[in-house]
């Protein structure tokens, strides 16, 4: 496929679902002909405005409409879409803007709707781009990391590498035109814009959700004859408390990434009879490098990669280790490397066009990848080292705990002590003698506190930062 094929997503989707829902929003069908040409409104538009091939824009709006939209203007334009949360800080979102050399910049509040007139949204030069060089393609998409491991960075997608994306989870998840997704996902992150970009590719329908709320999930899955889902564990297990029956036969797929799922709701959702499919990715790999279906609770088994990506993990050394060290990814899905004042093209990416992520697991080419944790998460307590994430598996099967954040607490004697942050019933002196019947020694906390609920990311990931920043020292 050409890369100049790409300008129009639309364009990619078979022939004949033109007059096949493309979207579902609002409790309103949209077919691909009338959405192509709502594109093409948009386009002329933002022309009218002087957005043109090369230029960056981006959007900050709660309609997930007008990001709709947007997404596949830029796209036909041929120009960059940066979508980013509005809820960011105002020093985060202009510090974005300006590394990632914004030229314009579109606002809207959440009343904008498919069929609005632009007179809802303005749209703003900054007159920081500059021309594109060659050595540094225009990306065709920008998006913001969820900030969980401190201020997000701008990470920057080629229209090759977005396809590619598209095309791989297709394949493996078996999305066709007949076929439909209920995206409830943020869509200026990761997760919820590729959603956009498969179903179009796949001339499949969406559902369209302005947020997640458990009982219009369950109500759409069946109106709408959904057969693929994409959810945190968190959505996961509100979902459950809602279902009234199984779920439909009709939903084939519930992919479930983002955050750690534990054994304890993998196990409920699958003697429900939910369709589980455990994922694995970030921004910087243009959302998933690894997907499977779940079979059995035992959650911690290797995710096979999808195709056209490599894998390898690193010693403290850099050297390559069979055992557990730091994942890394290279391949066709990966972006072009982060947004950077310089505008130097590949940072984040080593000189053979490896990313290195922030987590530690280990690989199997066989089999897959396993991800046991954080590499900054690592807990060294007494010269032990703990990972958080195995830790949280362990004491999520605590009954009267919904849901645990470990995190090392700095302690004089021993460097850290392991400090468990929980929701429940039960109170720390029950959770502590718990642990100690249940845990060894080395890893069982010695600091418990319980919180009414756990801070949260727009992407629905635990706030790991915050939860540091506050309980760490």
């Amino acid at each position: 496929m050409a890369t100049e094929a790409l300008s129009h997503w639309f364009k990619l989707t078979p022939a004949d679902t033109a007059l096949s829902p493309a979207i579902y929003i609002d409790d309103h069908a949209i077919d691909y002909l009338a959405m192509s040409q709502r594109v093409d409104w948009l386009v002329q538009q933002l022309r009218k405005q002087s957005v043109g091939q090369g230029h960056r824009l981006a959007l900050m709006s709660s309609s997930t409409s007008l990001h709709y939209l947007m997404t596949h203007a830029t796209a036909a334009l041929g120009a960059t879409f940066y979508p980013l949360d509005p809820a960011l800080p105002t020093a985060w979102q202009q510090a974005l803007l300006n590394t990632a050399a914004v030229d314009y910049r579109v606002s809207c509040d959440s009343s904008f709707d498919i069929n609005s007139d632009t007179s809802l949204f303005s749209v703003t030069a900054l007159g920081q781009g500059g021309e594109v060089s060659e050595a540094q393609a225009a990306p065709a998409v920008m998006v913001a990391t969820s900030g969980s491991s401190g201020e997000p960075k701008t990470v920057m997608l080629s229209s090759q590498s977005v396809y590619n994306s598209a095309l791989a989870v297709n394949q493996r998840v078996d999305l066709t035109t007949t076929d439909c997704w209920l995206n409830c996902l943020p869509l200026y992150h990761i997760g919820g814009l590729s959603i956009i970009y498969r179903t179009a590719l796949a001339g499949a329908s969406m559902v369209l959700h302005q947020g997640f709320d458990a009982g219009r999930v369950w109500r759409d899955i069946r109106q709408y004859q959904v057969s693929h889902l994409s959810l945190v564990p968190v959505m996961l297990a509100k979902l459950l408390a809602v279902a009234d029956s199984a779920p439909p036969r009709h939903l084939r797929v519930v992919l479930v990434g983002g955050a750690a799922l534990d054994d304890d709701l993998a196990h409920r959702a699958l003697a429900a009879g939910w369709p589980l499919f455990l994922t694995y990715g970030m921004s910087e790999t243009g959302s998933q490098v690894a997907t499977q279906a779940l079979t059995t609770p035992a959650i911690n088994e290797p995710i096979s990669l999808l195709a056209g990506v490599e894998c390898a993990v690193i010693n403290a050394m850099g050297e390559p280790t069979g055992g557990i060290g730091r994942i890394r990814f290279r391949g066709k899905l990966l972006m072009q490397g982060y947004a950077n004042a310089s505008g130097v093209a590949g940072e984040g990416l080593d000189a053979d066009g490896w990313y290195t992520t922030g987590d530690l697991g280990c690989y199997e080419p066989e089999k897959g990848i396993q991800v046991v944790g954080r590499a900054d998460a690592v807990i060294v307590s007494g010269g032990n080292k703990i990972h958080p994430q195995a830790l949280e598996q362990l004491m999520s099967a605590c009954p009267g705990v919904d849901e645990v954040c470990v995190l090392g607490v700095v302690d004089a004697e021993w460097g850290e002590r392991v400090c468990a942050v929980y929701t429940g019933e039960l109170d720390e002196p029950a959770l502590e003698h718990w642990c100690r019947q249940n845990l060894g020694t080395v890893q069982r906390p010695r600091l418990f506190v319980r919180v009414p609920q756990l801070p949260r990311l727009a992407s629905g990931k635990l706030d790991r930062y915050l939860l540091r920043q506050q309980y760490r020292r």
